[in-house]
């Protein structure tokens, strides 16, 4: 990791983290990862000046070469004119005087700059569930991540300029190999913010499910090199959410996804 000196909005240090160490994010400085907040001081409202000074900042390489091929200012760099930031949902972002969206869930105490985040404001994110029913017992697809071997709905980060509609089928082929055919058809069950964020940049993520024939679960699953261990059906149950080791919130997406299957006919 390398430094960089800026001057917003107080003079500080951010720390770039470069490509070649795929754990960089493990390997932080002692202290940078993250702030603790007091919950008197989370929200916006609450005066706090030190809090720029005090709450750790870095950004990866690859979104400063994106910054610049785009020709996007830096996170640091007040932007040249008004810039107006939409929730998924169409409603408009809080800024702060300086122009810069506000986190809605107020401060996170993490990463204050951009991160590895693409843009300032509401990144979006997919996820694609893709569920069947054999024998009146509901099953979906799941991927281990290639990092921490937790298990997950496929999907991810939306590509610059793609909408999440086209997000979750992209990812679900990339991190399972399971084929869609052009009959498919997918249906937004939720859409949310989702963690902590960063001060200026977050996550609102959206869950898609569609629905296939049981006779597809015995097609072949392979994820592309990188993309995660392994794909394969799992019986989509209360013992699914009990007992197997999930990634982040997905306990929480699949649970959602249980409750929308219930309404479901079945086979």
């Amino acid at each position: 990791m390398r430094k960089l000196q800026v001057d917003w909005p107080v003079e500080r240090t951010i720390w770039v983290a470069e490509p070649d160490d795929m754990d960089w994010a493990a390997n932080l400085p002692k202290g940078l990862a993250e702030l603790l907040v007091p919950e008197h001081l989370r929200s916006w409202d609450t005066p706090w000046p030190e809090y720029y000074s005090q709450a750790p900042a870095w950004i990866e390489a690859r979104v400063l070469r994106e910054a610049e091929r785009y020709g996007w200012a830096p996170p640091w760099q007040r932007p040249a004119e008004p810039v107006n930031y939409y929730h998924i949902d169409g409603r408009l972002v809080r800024c702060d005087t300086d122009g810069r969206p506000l986190n809605p869930g107020g401060r996170s105490g993490r990463n204050v700059l951009s991160g590895g985040y693409w843009r300032l404001g509401p990144n979006w994110a997919a996820d694609a569930a893709v569920v069947a029913c054999r024998r009146s017992h509901w099953f979906v697809l799941l991927m281990q991540r290639w990092h921490g071997g937790r298990w997950a709905i496929p999907g991810g980060m939306c590509d610059l300029g793609e909408l999440p509609s086209a997000t979750a089928p992209r990812e679900l082929g990339e991190e399972t190999g399971f084929r869609l055919r052009p009959t498919d058809q997918w249906t937004l069950i939720r859409s949310t913010k989702i963690g902590s964020g960063q001060a200026h940049a977050w996550t609102e993520g959206n869950l898609y499910v569609c629905r296939v024939e049981p006779s597809r679960m015995d097609l072949p699953l392979k994820p592309q090199p990188g993309e995660a261990r392994e794909a394969k059906w799992l019986p989509l149950n209360q013992a699914l959410l009990a007992g197997l080791p999930l990634h982040g919130g997905h306990r929480e997406l699949l649970t959602c996804l249980w409750a929308h299957v219930q309404t479901l006919p079945v086979d």
